[in-house]
C-alpha cells in the first residue's frame, strides 16, 4: 500500500529486521489505514492503537498523552509542514499479547510518494528488560547516594531471595569484627555481641531478612537501638532499609545501613529533662506563696486544698471539703492515713476508682508530683468526677510536705467522655466503631509477649434483601439486638465492634483453635431470629500470626475466608488459610484478564441440544458460555462464573452471550434452515436494570431474529431476593413477546404460591431435584405430580441433567416431553451442534 516496498526487501535485510523489532507497520495518517509488515507476536495486532483518544488500554494510562503528542498524525503532519520533521521517537508502555504492560521505543518515518502524500513506517522495538533495568539503576543509585548522605556507618546490599551481603561502607569499630557470607549470621552476632540487653529481642527478631522484607512488602523499616562501642560507652544507632533491585538480575534487594544517632538522643534528653526542671521550678516558686494569701486564693477559686506531712503522716484539708463531700469522718481538725481508709470503706471513692485512689495516695511518700481523677460522693449522695493535684514542697526548716488540690472537673469529664464515646462507639450498638476496633488490632500486632490472638467476623446473609424487605429502621432494629448480645456474651473479650454495614468482629486472646470454633458456632446459636425476621450469618476466622500485616489487612483475611462460604448452608465460618490464599492470587489473575479476553473473544458460545424424548429430535438448545485462554486453555465455569457474579462483570458477559445467541440464530435463518431457539442466561443483576428489555431489543432488532428463539433463563434462586420487582420485570419481558424459563426449578425456594402467580412459560426441572427424586417411589410421585401441576396451568416442563434411557423413559410416561443432558449431549461448539441440529459437515478435529 505504502511507499517502503517491504516486499521487495532481500531475505538478509528482512531476518535483519525481524530481529531488530517486534512489530513495524506502515500507516496512512490521511486515511488511517495499517498494514501490519511483520510482528514477532509481541503485541497484538489491532487497529485502535494509533488513536490519540485511546480508551482501549493498549497504552499505559501514564504513557497516553506522551504517545498522543508524538504520534498523533495531526500533530506530525504539521510537525513536517512547519519543522521539517522526518522521524518521531518515543518510548511507552503498550500492552502485550499476555495482557501485561511492556516497554518499547516506537519510531515513525515519515516521507512522500510521488503525488506528495505522506506516508508513514512505524517501527516498534521491546525495550522492557533494558528499561527495566535502567529504572532499578536510578533508583538504587538515588537510595545509595541517600544513605551516603546521613553520614552512615554501614551499608549493604542484601539479597531477598539468599540472604547473601555486598558491603558498600563499613565501619569496623561499629561492627562485628568479620563479615559473613549471609545477613541473619551478621545480624544475629551483632546482636548478641554489641547490642544493649534491654533492645537486643527486638533487634534479633526485626533484623533478619525475613522480618525486613515482609515490612517493605507492607510499609518501611526502621529501628533505634542501643550499642556498646569498643570503649564501653552505651551508643545509639538507627537501622533503615529500602527496597532495591540488582540491575543485572532484576533480582529483589534491600539496602541496609545503620546511622549513629547518638548525639540526637542526648539532645532528646537533655531537652526532657529541661522541662522537668522547669516544671519543678514552678511548683517551687508556687510553694513559696504566704498563707494568707494562698487561703485566699483558694477561698476565691472554691478549690479544696490539702497538706499532707510527710514526717508526722498528719493531713490538714481546707474546710470547704466538708460542704462538698458527703463523709461521716470529721476533716476539721487534721487527719491521718488511717480515717482515709475509713472514708474509703464507707463508700466516699466510688468502687471502680479504689485502686487508682490508693495508688495515687501511697505516691505521697515517694514525694513526687502525681494526679488522680476519681468520682467522689456528694453531700446529695451522687458521685461526681474530681482531679487530684499534687507536689512536693519543703518548708524553711527542710521538712518535706505535699501540697494538692482538689477540683471538680464532673461537667468538663463528662463531656471529654461524651466525645470519646462518639469518637470510639458505633451510636446504632454501642458496640466499639472501626476505628477504634482497627486501633485494638493494632495494639496487638505490637504485642511481644508472645499470646495468641484472632479476629472473628462475621455478617449477615442477604442483609440488603432484609433492608429493602422489613424497612431500614427494622434492619436497625435486628443490628442493634446484636449489638447487645454481642456484648452480654463476649464483653470479656479484647474488643467487640461494628465494622462495614452489617460486619461485626471480635478480637480476642486463644490458645487453642477449638476456642475460635466456639465463639463462631455460639454466634451462630443465639442469632438468627429477631422478631419476625429469620436470618443466618456467615463468619471468617483469621488467627493474627505475622505481626508485621496492618490492621486493614488482618479485616480483609478474615473478610476473604468468610466469602469462601457464602451461599453454604451447611458451613457457618471457615478459617483463612494459604489454601483461601491460593484462591485470591486466582481470582485476582482472573479479573486483570477477564476485560482483555472479553476483548479478544476469549468467551465462546457453546449448545447443549435440548431434545423431544419422543422423537429423539433437537428442539432448541441452551448456550453456555467457555472460557478459551491462548495459554490456559479451557478454563472451567465454576473458577470464573461465581467470581464474575460477585464483582459486576457477569453483566458484560451475558450481554456478549445474548449478541452471540443472536448471531447463530441470524446465521441459521441466512442458511434458510428452520432455527430452533436459543435460551441463555439472564442473572440477577440484569433483573433490577430498568433498560433491560431495550438492550435486548436493540439486539433482535439489529439482527431481525424473532423475539421467540431468544429464550431468556432465569434461575430459580432469584427469587429469594425480591419477588415483586422479579415479577414485574418478567411480566414486561413477556408481554414485549420473549419465552421465559425457570431454571433449576426444585432447587430450594419453590412454593405453590409461586407456580400459581408465576409468569413463566418453561420449567427446567433441576438435574439434582431429579437425581435425589427418582431413587424412591416417593420421589417418583412428586415427580409425577409436579409435572401433571405444570400441565393443567399451562407450563411446559423440560427435565435437565438426564442421564441414562431409564430417566428419560420415566419422564416420559409422567408428561414431560423435552429433556436435555449428557444421555443425548454433551456442551458442543457452535460447528458441531450444526451438524448435529441441521446435518452441517462437522469439522475435522
Amino acid at each position: 500500500m505504502g511507499i517502503f516496498k517491504f516486499d521487495a526487501l532481500s531475505g538478509d535485510l528482512l531476518s535483519a529486521l525481524k530481529n531488530s523489532y517486534s512489530e513495524i507497520v506502515e500507516y496512512n495518517p490521511d486515511t488511517a489505514e495499517l498494514y501490519v509488515i511483520l510482528s514477532d507476536g509481541t503485541f497484538p495486532k489491532t487497529d485502535k492503537l494509533y488513536s490519540v483518544d485511546d480508551n482501549s488500554g493498549l497504552i499505559h494510562p501514564d504513557d497516553v498523552k506522551a504517545f498522543g503528542n508524538a504520534l498523533n498524525a495531526e500533530c506530525f503532519k504539521r510537525g513536517i509542514a512547519e519543522k521539517g520533521e522526518t522521524k518521531r521517537t518515543v518510548e511507552i508502555r503498550r500492552r502485550a499479547s499476555n495482557g501485561q504492560y511492556r516497554w518499547c521505543s516506537i519510531s515513525i518515518v515519515v516521507a512522500r510518494n510521488d503525488d506528495g502524500k505522506i506516508f508513514c513506517c512505524i517501527f516498534t522495538r521491546d525495550i522492557d528488560d533494558t528499561k527495566k533495568q535502567e529504572i532499578a539503576r536510578q533508583h538504587k543509585s538515588m537510595n545509595i547516594d541517600s544513605a551516603f548522605k546521613e553520614s552512615c556507618v554501614f551499608v549493604c546490599e542484601v539479597s531477598i531471595e539468599t540472604g547473601s551481603l555486598k558491603i558498600i561502607k563499613h565501619d569496623s569499630d561499629r561492627t562485628a569484627e568479620y563479615i559473613p557470607e549471609h545477613f541473619d549470621t551478621l545480624a544475629g552476632e551483632i546482636g548478641r555481641r554489641y547490642v544493649c540487653e534491654e533492645d537486643r529481642d527486638e533487634f534479633i527478631s526485626s533484623v533478619n531478612v525475613e522480618s525486613i522484607a515482609d515490612a517493605l512488602e507492607t510499609g518501611s523499616f526502621s529501628l533505634f537501638y542501643r550499642i556498646n562501642n569498643d570503649s564501653g560507652e552505651v551508643r545509639w544507632d538507627n537501622c533503615i532499609a529500602i527496597p532495591s533491585l540488582d540491575e543485572e538480575t532484576g533480582e529483589k534487594q534491600f539496602i541496609y545501613y545503620v546511622r549513629d544517632v547518638t548525639e540526637e538522643k542526648e539532645s532528646q534528653q537533655m531537652e526532657t529533662n529541661l522541662k522537668i526542671m522547669q516544671k519543678e521550678l514552678e511548683y517551687r516558686r508556687m510553694s513559696d506563696y504566704h498563707e494568707a494569701r494562698y487561703k485566699a486564693i483558694i477561698e476565691q477559686t472554691d478549690i479544696i486544698s490539702f497538706e499532707f506531712c510527710l514526717d508526722t503522716g498528719k493531713m490538714y484539708i481546707s474546710p470547704n471539703f466538708t460542704k462538698k463531700i458527703g463523709t461521716s469522718v470529721d476533716t476539721s481538725s487534721e487527719i491521718d492515713m488511717n480515717d482515709i481508709k475509713d472514708m474509703i470503706a464507707e463508700g466516699v471513692v466510688y468502687k471502680d476508682d479504689v485502686p487508682a485512689f490508693t495508688e495515687y495516695i501511697e505516691n505521697f511518700r515517694e514525694a513526687r508530683v502525681s494526679e488522680c481523677i476519681c468520682r467522689l460522693r456528694t453531700v446529695n449522695g451522687e458521685y461526681c468526677w474530681y482531679k487530684f493535684n499534687s507536689s512536693p514542697v519543703s518548708d524553711e526548716n527542710g521538712c518535706g510536705n505535699i501540697i494538692g488540690t482538689l477540683q471538680d472537673v464532673d461537667s468538663q469529664f463528662k463531656a471529654m467522655n461524651a466525645l470519646k464515646i462518639r469518637a470510639e462507639k458505633d451510636l446504632l450498638t454501642g458496640l466499639n466503631n472501626e476505628a477504634k476496633f482497627f486501633d485494638d488490632i493494632d495494639v496487638v500486632m505490637h504485642d511481644k509477649s508472645g499470646r495468641k490472638f484472632a479476629l472473628v467476623l462475621f455478617d449477615i446473609d442477604k442483609f440488603k434483601i432484609i433492608n429493602e424487605v422489613y424497612g431500614g429502621k427494622a434492619a436497625d432494629k435486628l443490628l442493634r439486638s446484636i449489638g447487645v448480645k454481642l456484648k452480654a456474651e463476649f464483653s470479656d473479650k479484647m474488643s467487640v465492634g461494628r465494622l462495614q454495614g452489617d460486619n461485626f468482629g471480635i478480637l480476642t486472646e486463644y490458645e487453642d483453635t477449638s476456642e475460635l470454633v466456639a465463639i463462631a458456632e455460639r454466634i451462630a446459636d443465639m442469632l438468627g431470629i429477631y422478631e419476625d425476621i429469620r436470618y443466618t450469618t456467615s463468619c471468617g476466622i483469621y488467627k493474627i500470626e505475622k505481626r508485621n500485616a496492618n490492621p486493614r489487612s488482618v479485616f480483609d483475611y478474615a473478610k476473604l475466608a468468610k466469602s469462601t462460604i457464602k451461599g453454604n448452608l451447611m458451613q457457618t465460618y471457615a478459617f483463612y488459610d494459604e489454601t483461601v490464599k491460593t484462591k485470591m492470587l486466582y481470582d485476582k489473575e482472573i479479573e486483570d484478564e477477564m476485560e482483555l479476553a472479553l476483548i479478544d473473544r476469549q468467551f465462546e458460545m457453546w449448545l447443549q441440544p435440548k431434545y423431544d424424548i419422543a422423537t429423539s429430535k433437537i428442539i432448541g438448545a441452551e448456550a453456555l458460555v467457555r472460557w478459551n485462554h491462548p495459554t490456559k486453555g479451557l478454563i472451567p465455569p465454576g473458577d470464573f462464573i461465581p467470581l464474575f457474579e460477585r464483582n459486576g462483570f457477569i453483566v458484560k458477559l451475558d450481554e456478549y452471550m445474548w449478541r452471540e445467541a443472536c448471531i447463530t440464530i441470524r446465521d441459521w435463518l441466512d442458511k434458510e434452515y428452520e432455527p430452533v431457539p436459543i435460551s441463555v442466561n439472564v442473572s440477577r443483576l440484569h433483573i433490577s436494570n430498568p433498560n433491560l428489555i431495550n438492550i435486548l431489543n436493540d439486539m433482535t432488532a439489529e439482527f431481525n431474529i424473532p423475539k421467540k428463539l431468544l429464550e431468556l433463563e432465569i434461575t430459580e434462586s432469584v427469587f429469594y431476593d425480591n419477588q415483586k420487582e422479579l415479577f414485574d420485570a418478567l411480566i414486561d419481558l413477556k408481554n414485549e413477546g420473549y419465552v421465559l424459563e425457570m431454571d433449576d426449578f426444585g432447587s430450594g425456594y419453590s412454593s405453590l404460591n409461586m407456580l400459581k402467580n408465576t409468569p413463566f412459560d418453561v420449567l427446567k426441572i433441576d438435574r439434582g431435584f431429579l437425581n435425589e427424586t427418582l431413587v424412591t417411589d416417593r420421589g417418583k410421585k412428586i415427580i409425577l405430580h409436579t409435572i401433571a401441576m405444570s400441565n393443567d396451568i399451562g407450563l411446559k416442563i423440560i427435565a435437565e441433567g438426564v442421564e441414562t434411557r431409564n430417566q428419560a423413559d420415566y419422564l416420559l410416561e409422567c408428561g414431560c416431553g423435552s429433556a436435555q443432558g449428557y444421555f443425548y449431549s454433551k456442551p458442543v461448539p457452535r460447528a458441531e451442534f450444526n451438524a448435529k441440529a441441521f446435518g452441517e459437515v462437522a469439522p475435522a478435529n
